[in-house]
């Protein structure tokens, strides 16, 4: 009776074996499944929603215009609401359109603190926008915020900081007694803004001079004569001050790219109440000099970039074209290809552009230590052939430090050797990983051979300790052996363990990894440009 049990037992637990081995692969398999459908889904689903709603801010002589613009649908005006929901801060809901997660915009503004924009967790087509300012707001600005709807530019909502400038016209927007009287003072208002838009409209279509975008007396305009240096030396990176609250959340001193173009923006602005330049990268022109392309390159890419980054923080006051066109600066060994006078235009009615905006960087010929950036504007609108002698369109030449920009491109000039990251991958695990840019297969390497180096250690140590025990030929010490066998065995295979990974991670290295370069804007730190650049003087 008893046999008969074991040999029931036994062939109970070899047909578990048996269907663990048959499906462990399969429940593998399933559970990758699950992790790949895990990850996979979320995106899916995000990729579905859109972020269609665009916020843009112009500021000025002390109003605040804040456009709302969806691309694909018209933003009506009864989507728009406004209130005060802090004595400092100003709350607009805006109904039936979508925008993406929440993200906060240090707009450069008059009295303006900080803006945050974030979408509804209740309802998917409501976003929020909070703008923050620098000091209560009164009941008379609340009264004389203003909205109109324009086809063009969806809803613009103004808002008048200085007392000052105050509309007698302005709409009460937030109706403490719970009604809505005031739409039709709104419409109103809108109605009449409208009228004297069309106005100037036809106004500007009947003039047959170009329009003079710019009357600056500061800088030396570039006239179809030779080239006058500007009266105000740019040479040097600007030394502007800044406050906190001017800067926001992200603390940084302006860049050149401030100096140089927001001069131009604010110009732009006299010609349109709310424009959008159309800047494509910055051309480089070698001249025949091919000693001096790659840096120009590189210069070029720089200011791009930094162009890039100034028209976000601006609330997207400016449009730079055709990401296309910035991939083709990384390749460093060809100009920038130009687009065509009808594809500028194209583009610029496809994007809203009021302004198309030109920039060129090539080496100063009479003094070799400098960079001249040469920086054009146009109406959209404007017919004929634009030439450079064309008398129509705004110039302006600044004279750069090649200086400065080299030490800029020694801070922010990335480069990866294939070499260097299979070597330090075999150094330590995951090292190439982290420092090509792939932290989290980087940091998994890493921790993998870090625990098994542990565990390997820790187990030799107590197979010692047990085998020192066994050789004391105590009888109660002779299950020591055993133990250290045991030990032994599981410190070899963590040393295997430990190998596989290192030889994992330097393969995977020699295969994913290459020889590649880039800009990284984030390393870029222009005190440090300043005090290197002093320091080399000083010497």
């Amino acid at each position: 009776m008893s046999q008969s049990t074991v040999s029931d037992h036994h062939y109970r637990a070899t047909l578990s074996l048996n269907w663990m081995n048959q499906a462990c692969p399969s429940s593998l398999l399933m559970t990758l499944f699950m992790i790949l459908a895990f990850y996979v889904q979320p995106q899916c689903a995000s990729a579905k929603v859109k972020a269609r709603l665009e916020v843009q801010l112009v500021e000025s002589e002390g109003i605040m215009n804040f456009v709302f613009i969806d691309r694909t649908t018209e933003v009506q005006l009864d989507e728009v609401q406004v209130e005060k929901d802090l004595p400092n801060r100003l709350k607009f809901t805006i109904d039936g359109h979508r925008c993406q997660r929440a993200w906060q915009k240090s707009w450069r503004a008059k009295g303006l603190k900080r803006a945050l924009l974030y979408p509804s967790k209740k309802q998917k087509n409501r976003c929020f926008l909070k703008v923050k300012m620098k000091r209560k707001i009164t009941n008379e600005q609340i009264k004389a915020i203003s909205k109109v709807e324009r086809a063009e530019e969806g809803v613009l909502l103004k808002f008048s900081w200085d007392t000052k400038s105050l509309s007698n016209q302005g709409v009460d927007l937030i109706d403490e007694s719970g009604k809505n009287d005031d739409s039709e003072g709104v419409n109103a208002v809108a109605l009449s803004q409208e009228t004297t838009q069309d106005k100037d409209t036809q106004k500007q279509e009947e003039s047959p001079k170009p329009v003079d975008l710019v009357d600056d007396r500061e800088e030396q305009t570039i006239e179809p004569q030779p080239v006058i240096p500007p009266e105000v030396a740019i040479g040097d990176f600007a030394d502007m001050e800044v406050n906190e609250d001017q800067l926001g959340i992200q603390e940084r001193p302006h860049s050149v790219i401030e100096t140089v173009i927001v001069g131009q923006i604010e110009k732009a602005r006299a010609y349109s109440p709310a424009p959008v330049i159309l800047s494509g990268p910055i051309a480089v022109d070698v001249e025949g000099e091919i000693q001096q392309s790659k840096f120009l390159n590189r210069a070029s890419l720089l200011l791009t970039k930094l162009l890039d980054r100034e028209a976000l923080s601006r609330g997207g006051s400016i449009w730079v074209i055709d990401p296309d066109l910035r991939e083709q600066i990384t390749k460093l060994n060809t100009n920038i290809p130009k687009l065509s006078l009808s594809q500028e235009k194209s583009l610029a009615n496809h994007v809203g552009a009021q302004l198309i905006s030109r920039a060129q960087l090539t080496i100063n010929k009479t003094q070799g230590e400098e960079l001249s950036l040469a920086i054009s504007m146009s109406p959209v609108h404007q017919e004929g052939v634009q030439q450079d002698s064309d008398p129509g369109i705004y110039r302006v030449q600044h004279n750069l430090s090649k200086a400065m920009i080299e030490e800029a491109l020694a801070q922010t000039w990335v480069e990866y050797k294939k070499d260097d990251l299979v070597l330090r991958s075999l150094i330590l695990p995951g090292w190439g990983q982290i420092h090509q840019g792939d932290k989290r297969l980087g940091w998994t390497y890493l921790s993998s051979s870090i625990g098994l180096a542990l565990g390997a250690i820790l187990s030799s140590t107590l197979g010692y300790m047990a085998s020192q025990d066994y050789q004391d030929n105590d009888p109660r010490t002779a299950h020591r052996r055993d133990d250290a066998n045991a030990h032994y065995d599981r410190a070899n295979l963590l040393w295997f363990g430990l190998g596989t990974v290192y030889l994992t991670s330097a393969i995977d290295a020699l295969i994913s990894s290459k020889d590649r370069s880039y800009l990284d804007l984030d390393r870029l730190n222009w005190s440090e440009v300043r005090q290197s650049l002093e320091a080399k003087r000083s010497r």
